[in-house]
């Protein structure tokens, strides 16, 4: 609970520290230009924190505050590309609020500065992380795909999970769970097949083992099925891709106007030579 309690904590201050970007250019070059009578004291604290939400729900999509999975580099692209779409999306807003096009340079300072507090922040944070929690000391349980170790180490991941064991399914014995499973913190499970890795995740459930499982290709069908009640039993619907007619009308029509745009961009830019 602390752990999570801290991190959340971190977290809701990279989303202040940029909202308060967006509030400074808000107040400083966007808040008296509201058409009609401008906004007031709870007019421009429900803008701001439009912002904010926009931005902590993006940057949740795009997986920007996973400290402990994400390297640096990552991190930063996530939170910016978070960043840059909620500008966007507030530019239409305020569009709508002052019924003319607002200016663009003070958005594009916004989304400067915004980089700017978005890389200070995920190289702090991350630096903390990976200097107040410990390793974790992580067992490698495979079939068909081996070598995760190495990909944990090329992807920086090192510094999160501490491999102590890699082991092969069939050389999985009851004193290694016991002696070494139970003990660890993490458990990779590689493309183990559906009776071996149930036992195993039965197991470390039992054992508070946090459980990381690499999908074999029926789990991956599986996990797009629909769920439904047939019966009076809850069955999971299973098939083929199999699109609604209006996503494909939309599709094929957006494929045409797109097609049609290239052609005019390409004959006028012919036509320049």
């Amino acid at each position: 609970m602390e752990h999570r309690v801290l991190v959340r904590f971190i977290k809701l201050l990279d989303v202040a520290a940029v909202t308060a970007v967006f509030a400074w250019i808000w107040t400083r070059f966007y808040q008296n230009q509201v058409y009609g009578v401008p906004f007031y004291y709870w007019g421009n604290w429900a803008v701001v924190m439009l912002y904010a939400v926009l931005y902590f729900t993006l940057a949740r999509v795009y997986r920007g505050f996973l400290l402990h999975l994400s390297r640096i580099s990552e991190l930063i692209y996530s939170q910016f590309l978070a960043a840059g779409i909620t500008n966007a999306l507030m530019y239409i807003v305020l569009y709508l609020l002052f019924r003319k096009l607002p200016a663009v340079p003070p958005m594009l300072l916004c989304l400067a500065m915004d980089l700017a507090v978005i890389t200070i922040w995920t190289t702090a944070a991350h630096r903390w992380h990976s200097r107040y929690f410990a390793k974790k000391k992580t067992i490698v349980i495979y079939d068909e795909m081996e070598g995760l170790e190495r990909l944990i180490q090329e992807h920086g991941l090192n510094m999160r999970y501490d491999v102590q064991d890699t082991v092969h399914i069939s050389r999985l014995t009851p004193d290694f769970m016991e002696n070494r499973v139970a003990k660890a913190d993490v458990v990779f499970l590689c493309s183990l097949h559906s009776h071996d890795r149930n036992q195993i995740l039965k197991f470390c459930v039992l054992h508070d083992v946090v459980s990381y499982v690499i999908p074999r290709i029926g789990d991956m069908i599986m996990s797009s099925a629909e769920e439904m009640n047939l019966m009076h039993l809850p069955l999971l619907l299973v098939h083929r891709y199999d699109p609604v007619p209006e996503y494909l009308f939309f599709k094929r029509l957006l494929d045409i106007v797109l097609s049609a745009l290239a052609l005019v961009i390409v004959n006028f830019a012919k036509k320049l030579h």
